[in-house]
């Protein structure tokens, strides 16, 4: 059985605890980057996790020793550098939460070669995600708002949506941007030639929203946990006038029980965890990309 060790207490690790119980993890100990962490303890006993470390350098310490044993690393965005870090010396699995850092030059080339780390972009898993992976698009207008309050939040949240063009895509080619203090619109180009044209909207009231149009189908993935494709117009004669309707092709909605892309991401970090040949999208390498386009939009 898989022991898993905890560095950190935001409310994110409840939803990764909550599918590595489900998966079969032995959930072994907890620590915080704050010493004697109140919330750490509250996991430590609603989850039933079987010891407590008020520093999380002696939770390394002791834990590295073991066999079957990995990590979540799931604490403020400022610590993550500094605890991936101080679990240099072993090699054990790590699942850490994105983005990482939102400065490139933090992803050290030493981190980047780092082969048993497993970033947290979970919506490259979301069964949404998966579809638009498995239709291969090519030739397409891809539009993508993403409403924001400020650049930093682009930074540590919208990450989530380039890190869906950079599963999708590979490589993006930056062809234009437009910039002013309320907006910010960049025009991409992959190499299926897809044009994606990108658009954040400061305080804009709506989701986060990915359309995907071509002469075959429109895709419209509105939130980004749900999607609707349409192939075909359906025609309906009202009084002696045509009125034109979108017909629905398919449908597609995120399980719901956890949070969206959770377990199929804790189920592929469980393989990963076993199986030191098992290949994963998610690396620090892919981590980086994300963050280079990420700046490269706000910038």
């Amino acid at each position: 059985m898989l022991k898993l060790c905890i560095i950190g207490s935001s409310n994110i690790v409840d939803h990764h605890l909550l599918v590595a119980k489900k998966l079969g993890f032995s959930l072994h100990a907890i620590a915080s980057t704050r010493k004697k962490s109140l919330n750490a303890k509250k996991k430590l006993k609603k989850f039933r996790i079987e010891k407590y470390f008020s520093n999380y350098r002696e939770l390394i310490k002791e834990t590295s020793k073991l066999k079957n044993v990995c990590y979540l690393v799931a604490p403020r965005i400022r610590d993550t550098i500094k605890i991936l870090s101080d679990l240099d010396s072993t090699d054990a699995p790590i699942l850490v939460e994105k983005p990482i850092s939102t400065s490139i030059k933090k992803f050290t080339n030493k981190l980047n070669k780092k082969k048993n780390i497993f970033v947290g972009y979970n919506r490259i898993f979301y069964e949404t995600t998966r579809y638009l992976k498995l239709i291969n698009i090519s030739n397409s207008l891809i539009n993508i708002t993403c409403p924001e309050k400020n650049s930093y939040s682009f930074l540590t949240n919208s990450c989530h949506i380039i890190s869906i063009l950079v599963y999708l895509f590979k490589e993006l080619k930056l062809i234009k941007k437009i910039k002013s203090k309320y907006f910010i619109n960049v025009i991409f180009k992959s190499k299926k030639n897809n044009y994606i044209n990108l658009s954040v909207c400061y305080n804009l009231k709506t989701n986060f929203k990915i359309e995907v149009k071509n002469s075959k189908y429109f895709i419209s993935q509105a939130p980004t946990e749900q999607i609707k494709e349409y192939r075909e117009i359906k025609i309906i004669r009202k009084k002696g006038r045509n009125f034109y309707y979108p017909k629905l092709y398919k449908e597609i909605n995120c399980n719901k029980k956890y949070k969206p892309g959770f377990m199929s991401q804790m189920r592929e970090f469980k393989e990963f965890a076993i199986n030191k040949n098992f290949k994963i999208d998610n690396n620090m390498l892919f981590a980086k990309k994300v963050m280079k386009i990420c700046n490269q939009v706000i910038k």
